[in-house]
């Protein structure tokens, strides 16, 4: 199962790279490529293990 906030940032990845294309993001980010970085990674990993397991 994808996690809501992974399946959350990845439909964001999506959409901005449509909105955007290869622009810089707001602040300083490097727009999709940052986004691309950071849908992998797994927020709060030990409250997802202790949801599995109940």
């Amino acid at each position: 199962m994808i996690e809501p906030d992974r399946q959350w940032r990845f439909r964001h990845l999506t959409a901005v790279g449509r909105i955007i294309g290869n622009k810089r993001g707001a602040g300083v980010t490097s727009g999709v490529g940052y986004l691309r970085q950071v849908v992998d990674i797994q927020l709060f990993p030990e409250l997802w293990r202790v949801r599995t397991q109940l």
